[in-house]
């Protein structure tokens, strides 16, 4: 419980600091987070889901870009597909306007980090919570190096 509550709340400050940076206006304020939590969420050390049986079958088939716009901002075809997802991964639903915005941004995420989908994305797939909330803490802190390094003024890749 303590996890989720964790990752929700550095997703949500990842989304509000992103937006900020993009100049979308955001309801959430951005916190930021500790060096600590940075620290312990590098790729690292991150065992992810082994086989396809590891894999929670709601996210197996995803695209890497749907599983982004859930665990970012709950908005999506996953979300939409999977509502019960919403609560189990502890996400705080952002507003549509929000949700497209980030949505260009994961876009340009996914085009200069290809390895998301060998490091990250079967982490956050998988069926061991634990294993998921490493992949979503480590994706977190891969998005925000790229945030911080091609997010000013605005996102480009």
């Amino acid at each position: 419980m303590l996890a989720r509550k964790k990752t929700a709340f550095f997703t949500s400050a990842v989304v509000a600091l992103t937006l900020s940076l993009t100049g979308v206006s955001s309801a959430h304020g951005a916190t930021g987070y500790s060096a600590p939590e940075a620290a312990a969420a590098t790729s690292a050390g991150v065992q992810a889901a082994g086989d396809e049986a590891d894999l929670d079958p709601r996210l197996a088939s995803s695209t890497d870009l749907e599983l982004l716009l859930l665990v970012m901002t709950g908005r999506g075809a996953l979300a939409d597909a999977h509502p019960e997802l919403i609560a189990e991964l502890g996400i705080t639903v952002s507003t549509q306007a929000q949700a497209d915005a980030m949505a260009a941004v994961a876009a340009q995420f996914l085009t200069v980090s290809p390895a998301f989908s060998a490091t990250w994305a079967p982490a956050i797939r998988s069926t061991d919570p634990a294993v998921r909330d490493q992949g979503i803490s480590g994706f977190m802190t891969d998005f925000m190096a790229y945030v911080m390094s091609h997010c000013r003024p605005s996102c480009t890749v």
